[in-house]
């Protein structure tokens, strides 16, 4: 049997179209946490930055769990959805690893929030005054143990929608710092507003994965239950 190679081209303009949206919107989170060390180095300077060396540190432990679930999650709602199952049907898939997700990564924040003063404070004494910054980053990474459920942005391809969600959540961010400004920043100030930011983000995100189960109108037989 001779064995030829052929390129789809058709094939490789699809995974493009599919994957850079997903690429971006997953570039453009990551750009937020580097603009928030950025005007950590700004604002405090040099030592304000290695101060909060802890709290960069503690946020991507935190969110740990997060990002498996999320791994677990999208190709089960890619699946489900390529299978005709409605969007609120996608909605309950997502609903009980997330709940699952909350409650381990809430139990994990009180006991980092509790555990840090006294770890800090024998093991990395020059650092005890990131101390409460980093108990704050922890909370700020804590609030996206809700996020597994926006995986169906990527499902729908809706990373639009979700850029502007990013975009919104990010101004809040800086609308945040605004404010603590006035009144002189304090290196707690910026894992403080990066809660803030992240809690309007999902507030953004999940009305508008609400919008579309309840505009919703597809052909075909949905099942949403199953």
């Amino acid at each position: 049997i001779k064995v030829t190679a052929k390129f789809d081209f058709g094939a490789l303009k699809q995974l493009v179209k599919t994957g850079i949206p997903i690429f971006l919107v997953g570039y453009l989170f990551a750009w937020w946490t580097t603009l928030n060390s950025t005007l950590v180095l700004k604002f405090m300077g040099k030592s304000g930055l290695g101060l909060y060396t802890i709290a960069n540190m503690t946020s991507p432990a935190m969110a740990l769990m997060t990002r498996a679930l999320g791994q677990v999650i999208y190709p089960k709602l890619a699946s489900d959805f390529g299978k005709g199952r409605s969007i609120r049907g996608l909605i309950k898939t997502s609903i009980t690893p997330t709940l699952f997700g909350v409650v381990i990564t809430a139990f994990g924040a009180a006991l980092a929030w509790f555990a840090l003063p006294i770890a800090v404070t024998h093991i990395l004494p020059k650092y005890v005054e990131g101390i409460q910054a980093a108990q704050w980053a922890v909370i700020a990474a804590a609030v996206l143990a809700f996020g597994p459920i926006n995986n169906i942005f990527n499902v729908l391809q809706k990373q639009v929608r979700y850029g502007v969600a990013m975009c919104v959540g990010m101004a809040t961010y800086l609308g945040a710092l605004y404010l603590f400004k006035t009144d002189g920043l304090a290196l707690v100030d910026f894992p403080k507003a990066m809660l803030v930011g992240r809690c309007a983000f999902l507030v953004v995100t999940y009305s508008m994965v609400a919008y579309m189960a309840l505009t919703e109108k597809r052909t075909g037989t949905l099942n949403e239950g199953r």
